[in-house]
């Protein structure tokens, strides 16, 4: 998969996933998924925070072959097995050194961030790397357990440039038939992070159906994004829409983020993650693409139903001119019964 790719994402992280004015939205959606009804809450991944030793990948096999490496850098990685990140399977991801990897499918992929910053090789342009990038497959056929590790990793932006003092320690694993997905994060120094991540803490996040446009919201292109946020150590899951935010520190060494897949249903999930909302914030009216047959209802802050219908065509249109100004929670009820909640703000 072509480098460009790996930029495009990154530029999306960088340029739309800033805290602005709707991370009351974001927060009030996560609340009222959580008290009001979380069965609205389709969630492609399970996750769970555990505390485990971290231990180097110590004789692995190199993937930047000991070459000094920038966030510019992205590798194609062998995985050793067939792995599913929802509805792609591959043997290879593509590993891009702005901390994220993607499955190496041709058009839309499926993706995961584990940094959301600009990483780069300590030695700061050197011939001899000091940062290796390494990965390893251990087990037996069935349940092998692929991991890869960023090792004495710098970050590129720092509060004083030209000095690489702030690193990290982090690794992925991908375990076979299971498809699990941890993080597990080292030994870190991080006292500038305000200078590489947009919340004091890293951006972590599964992408889900996404394509290579570049400054595209990924609702508006039939993708999903979920991320996690809040304390490192009691993060939330969420699905967001527009804006969000990371995490509020740096993950505490030993910390490990699993994400387990949600098996039951998937492919009735990812019939309601082409359903398209927009414009969103809305003023006078939101428009819903890939719903016919969906039932669509809407719901202000405190639960209560202002809207209700049955769409009968691709293309919908919802007046909602004489809303009140503030947050709703549009309800999609696909054909097989699967509900997800999309958030809206009217202005």
């Amino acid at each position: 998969m072509p480098l460009k790719l790996h930029m495009d994402m990154d530029v999306y992280l960088q340029n739309h996933y800033k805290i602005n004015s709707m991370k009351k939205c974001l927060l009030s959606a996560v609340v009222f998924c959580l008290s009001f009804n979380p069965a609205f809450c389709q969630l492609p991944y399970t996750l769970t925070i555990l505390q485990e030793t971290y231990q180097p990948l110590i004789g692995g096999t190199s993937i930047n072959n000991g070459v000094s490496w920038t966030d510019t850098n992205s590798y194609s990685v062998p995985i050793g097995f067939n792995f599913t990140i929802e509805d792609k399977t591959t043997s290879s991801f593509n590993l891009s050194c702005r901390g994220s990897f993607m499955t190496d499918t041709p058009g839309r992929y499926n993706s995961f961030t584990f940094s959301g910053a600009a990483l780069t090789d300590r030695s700061y342009g050197g011939a001899q790397s000091l940062s290796p990038i390494r990965y390893n497959v251990n087990g037996v056929a069935g349940s092998r357990i692929f991991k890869a590790e960023f090792f004495n990793a710098g970050f590129n932006s720092t509060c004083q440039p030209g000095q690489l003092n702030d690193s990290t320690n982090m690794q992925v694993w991908l375990y076979e038939t299971s498809n699990i997905v941890e993080f597990h994060y080292g030994a870190s120094y991080t006292p500038d992070s305000s200078c590489y991540f947009t919340s004091l803490g890293p951006l972590i996040n599964y992408f889900s159906n996404d394509s290579s446009s570049s400054g595209t919201p990924h609702h508006f292109s039939g993708a999903l994004a979920y991320f996690i946020s809040g304390n490192p150590s009691n993060p939330t899951f969420y699905e967001a829409d527009s804006a969000v935010t990371g995490l509020s520190g740096y993950p505490a060494n030993g910390t490990v983020y699993r994400f387990t897949p949600v098996t039951t249903g998937i492919s009735k999930i990812n019939s309601v993650s082409a359903i398209k909302v927009y414009p969103n914030p809305a003023t006078d009216l939101i428009r819903i693409e890939n719903a016919n047959g969906s039932s669509l209802i809407i719901l202000n802050t405190l639960g209560q139903k202002v809207y209700q219908r049955l769409v009968n065509q691709d293309k919908e249109s919802i007046l909602i001119q004489n809303f009140a100004n503030g947050i709703y929670f549009l309800q999609i009820t696909n054909k097989e019964g699967v509900k997800v909640l999309r958030t809206i703000v009217k202005e």
